[in-house]
């Protein structure tokens, strides 16, 4: 009988080898050593590498401020370049479809009908960016009627501008620069030569730092309107809508600045301010006829306004109809005249403000 304990009896230990499978140990061991310094060296990058825009210190932007056009004092860091995504080229879906769209996980509807959103029509084609959307985006880089667009929303001064984006013979991307200038929404034109780049005012609609402002560069500021969707709909049924981005529909239903806009209080410093402090976040509509700008509150609109909310003005000469809504709150204008092209503009009252007493 054989005693299986004997060592002789065992098997003889097998002999790892390049032939025998030990390449693939090695292969192992090296993409696992690979792995392992890629990592380290992100550690490392992260910790050496100054953030662009740490939303405390100016100077970490890397924007060349060396020819900025206001008062220094007023800028304000907030969230690091490009902190905010912009939305470039979007989707789009049919409106008629637009209240069937679900919200996160299936659960309700992404817009109701007395959602606000901003209306564009430029050569025959219409569009609605919801301001569910515009929240989290503040700048969609579009193409409507064949016209390249930039679609603005500053939050903190519930501002809304619609601008050309061509100046100086090019067509511009924006992007959000992550710094304010009285509370205001600063953008800057995206560059492969990051030194290249300039800042851009929302409410000025003019470049204010960068080889833009050098030149005195301006964007052409288009009509638009700041209105429910039902209304939105109902007078253009043939409009499309921006299609929401399925990564942020947990948060499209969010009211993140309801309790900012229900208080009298800014996040941010603006100069100088209206003298009542109750009437600093009431809501204007700017009209531009190209000689100048006209600032108009809604509830003195809603005031004037006869039993369909419909008021007539003359501007400059030219005709123009208000239409108010309270439901949500919504001023539209019209020009007697679709030859006459009138500049849009929304915004709270304590931004214009500021921004005018330049």
């Amino acid at each position: 009988m054989t005693n299986s304990s004997d060592p002789a009896n065992e098997p003889p230990a097998r002999k790892i080898d390049l032939w025998s499978g030990g390449w693939a140990l090695i292969a192992s061991g090296l993409l696992c050593l690979g792995v392992i310094v890629w990592h380290v060296s992100l550690m490392i990058r992260s910790v050496t590498a100054p953030p662009t825009g740490d939303g405390k210190n100016i100077g970490t932007y890397s924007f060349d401020l060396s020819n900025f056009t206001l008062d220094p004092n007023l800028l304000s860091p907030g969230r690091k370049k490009d902190g905010i995504h912009s939305i470039n080229d979007p989707e789009t879906v049919p409106g008629e479809i637009v209240l069937h769209i679900p919200g996160s996980r299936g659960r309700g509807h992404l817009i109701v009908t007395g959602d606000r959103v901003i209306g564009v029509s430029i050569g025959g084609e219409s569009r609605a960016y919801p301001l569910r959307i515009m929240n989290w985006h503040e700048i969609v880089n579009d193409t409507l009627g064949g016209v390249p667009i930039a679609v603005t929303y500053s939050a903190l001064c519930d501002s809304v501008v619609v601008f050309d984006r061509r100046a100086g013979g090019e067509t511009l991307e924006f992007g959000g620069s992550g710094l304010l200038y009285n509370s205001n929404l600063v953008m800057f034109d995206r560059r492969e030569d990051k030194s290249q780049e300039s800042l851009w005012s929302q409410l000025l609609g003019t470049a204010i730092a960068g080889r833009a402002a050098t030149a005195n560069s301006h964007l052409q500021i288009l009509p638009c309107e700041v209105v429910g969707w039902g209304d939105w709909h109902k007078s253009h049924p043939e409009t499309t809508m921006i299609k929401p981005d399925k990564m942020y529909l947990s948060i499209y239903k969010r009211e993140p600045y309801s309790t900012y806009y229900a208080s009298k209080h800014l996040k941010f410093k603006a100069a100088p301010l209206p003298p009542d402090p109750e009437t600093h976040k009431d809501r204007l509509i700017i009209v531009g006829t190209g000689d100048r700008q006209i600032a108009f509150p809604f509830q003195e609109i809603a005031a004037k306004a006869d039993g369909e909310g419909k008021w007539n003005h003359t501007i400059d000469g030219k005709e123009v109809q208000f239409t108010y809504r309270d439901k949500p709150p919504s001023v539209k204008v019209k020009p007697s005249s679709p030859e006459d092209q009138l500049e849009i503009i929304y915004t709270f009252r304590f931004a214009w403000y500021a921004m005018q007493k330049l």
